[in-house]
Parts: C-alpha cells; structure tokens; sequence
C-alpha cells in the first residue's frame, strides 16, 4: 500500500523506479538525516521502500558483483510515456 506523507513539503513526485532522496524531517536523534525513496511494485503490488546511504551502498555492490543475474532493461512501452510512469 502507498505511503501517505507527513507533509506535503516532503511529498516529492516520484515516477515508479525513480530513486530520490529526502530528508528525515521528523528525525530521533539516532536515525539517519535522510534517506533514498523509491516507488516499485512487488508481486504484482505496489509498494514503496526507504533505503539508507549503506543500504543502497550495498544494493549496488550486490549488483556490480553479479551482473550475469540482471535482467535486460526493457524499453519505456508507449503507455508508461503517455501516462508518465
């Protein structure tokens, strides 16, 4: 399920797979001052993931080290254009 933001201040417009980072306004003193936002779907469903500077580190290391386990990337089909997803 979409998360539904704070405020709109920290409300950016995210196309689906779109990283962006955004300050933790609401922060405790031991959580991160930001983090990265990305919208994706999973099985089917849509679901939205908040990711640390080391989480998407490592994400990306992961991929660097196997890169025979990445897909293809596929073309933007004319819908995603036409709709802007």
């Amino acid at each position: 399920m979409p998360m539904k933001p704070k405020n709109k201040k920290q409300a950016p417009s995210l196309k689906l797979g779109e990283l962006k980072r955004v300050k933790n306004d609401g922060r405790i003193t031991s959580a991160q001052k930001e983090y990265w936002v990305v919208h994706c779907t999973l099985k089917g469903e849509s679901v939205t993931l908040m990711l640390t500077k080391s989480q998407l580190s490592d994400l990306q290391k992961r991929a660097e080290r196997n890169p025979e386990d990445i897909p293809p990337k596929g073309k933007v089909n004319f819908f995603a254009k036409l709709f802007g997803a």
